[in-house]
């Protein structure tokens, strides 16, 4: 069962405050027993960690953009960063394993590659959400770069400091990609398996 958003958000925000318990924390059998672990084991990802450098870089250099882009840019900026660290989490808090792609009703296409797993066609959860995480990082790029153009970054090293930690985020997240991906192949070859060995008897 996943996790909805709104808990994922919660719990970051009572973490940073230091509140001793989780806002608003689930209570869904056996999910409340775990999740407090579950949570608890993302800070140990470097991707988590860079993305935590680089929204913290933001908060810092947004400060001294100007008045109009301060309220613009900078605070675009500084959304995104905050969304990609809450979908870091959510996609560290998913299962691998995949689950059956909801029929679409004859005649209708299916939404896009994004939601199909590349081994079957079946949705894996993780794999779409870090997708998601894939087209964030590239806005934060692009709105980094946007950043330059109009010369909103009071120090030159900025922009350049600020692009080299999103592109390094972009390379974690490809590599995360590929290897769900690859989990997601290797538990359709072992259900074909299985399968194969009880058609066999």
């Amino acid at each position: 069962m996943a996790l909805r958003a709104g808990w994922v958000s919660d719990w970051v925000v009572g973490n940073w405050l230091g509140d001793s318990q989780p806002i608003n924390p689930p209570r869904q059998g056996a999910l409340h027993n775990t999740w407090i672990w579950t949570m608890a084991n993302y800070e140990h990802l470097p991707i988590f960690k860079k993305m935590m450098d680089l929204a913290v870089f933001m908060e810092q250099t947004v400060r001294y953009f100007s008045r109009y882009h301060k309220y613009t840019l900078g605070s675009e900026l500084r959304t995104m960063c905050h969304e990609a660290l809450a979908l870091i989490v959510e996609a560290n808090s998913l299962p691998g394993g995949l689950r059956k792609a909801e029929p679409q009703p004859a005649g209708r296409a299916a939404a896009g590659p994004e939601q199909l797993d590349p081994a079957e066609g079946a949705v894996s959860r993780r794999y779409a959400v870090l997708l998601q995480l894939r087209v964030l990082l590239e806005k934060i790029k692009i709105h980094l770069v946007i950043a330059k153009e109009v010369q909103a970054y009071h120090n030159r090293n900025s922009f350049v400091q600020a692009t080299e930690m999103a592109v390094d985020l972009c390379r974690q997240n490809e590599g995360w990609i590929r290897s769900t991906a690859a989990g997601a192949a290797g538990s359709k070859t072992a259900s074909q398996g299985r399968g194969g060995d009880r058609s066999g008897r």
